[in-house]
């Protein structure tokens, strides 16, 4: 490997962070790595939250289908159903 790319990456890092001296170092290496991906700390609060309830909701359903299918008598090789 060529170790003179990492001068040249961490230039290009220096440069990007120094435009934008408000990001965490955190969020710049997000944002960089993962420019098309919504980044949650970008968000307002109601915006998260929103997500959160939705996700909260997506989990519970799942997990009510769940219950729902264990209850359901099954029906086992010979053709008898069960409980």
């Amino acid at each position: 490997m060529n170790a003179a790319r990492i001068d040249r990456i961490l230039d290009e890092l220096r440069d990007i962070w120094r435009r934008n001296p408000d990001l965490r170092f955190g969020q710049l290496l997000v944002a960089l790595a993962y420019p098309n991906e919504r980044i949650s700390f970008f968000e307002e609060d109601d915006t998260f939250e929103a997500r959160i309830r939705a996700k909260a909701s997506i989990l519970a359903s799942k997990e009510a289908h769940s219950a729902d299918r264990a209850r359901e008598p099954t029906v086992g090789l010979a053709g008898e159903a069960s409980v």
